[in-house]
């Protein structure tokens, strides 16, 4: 199969099998058409005539070629940087929400503790007035 991309009026084209992932075809190609940019000033491929350019395929393009064909999933491109990130933050915000859950059940059972604190609290405080009104009663009498 033949994947290409146009920019500037540079055409760069490869041929891949079609087993090969259009993902990984395009992110070789924007690679090589990144490292032709950083090579060549707009003038030189102005200027350029019939093979004048042909170096380039011999520094750079088979070294790169041989390096995307042996480990193709070392080479990400910036929407798989960006997945990651996702997941990554995701993650975060799951570990996140049960941090705050675990807080969420932890504060209601002191509440409740707290609660019947107050009603144990008042019970005795209700209790204790009883008895000493009792015991008022018993020295009066």
């Amino acid at each position: 199969m033949f994947h290409y991309i146009e920019m500037k009026g540079v055409l760069t084209l490869c041929m891949a099998d079609k087993n090969v992932a259009k993902k990984l075809a395009f992110t070789f190609l924007q690679d090589i058409r990144k490292t032709f940019e950083e090579t060549y000033s707009y003038h030189d491929i102005e200027a350029a005539k019939g093979y004048s350019l042909k170096s380039f395929g011999v520094e750079y393009l088979k070294p790169k070629l041989f390096a995307y064909n042996e480990n193709p999933n070392a080479f990400n491109d910036k929407a798989d940087k960006l997945l990651d990130d996702m997941l990554h933050l995701k993650d975060n915000m799951v570990e996140n929400i049960e941090s705050l859950i675990q807080r969420d059940g932890k504060i209601e059972v002191i509440a409740e503790k707290a609660l019947q604190l107050s009603t144990v609290s008042n019970s005795y405080k209700s209790r204790s007035r009883k008895l000493k009104s009792q015991e008022r009663r018993k020295r009066y009498c």
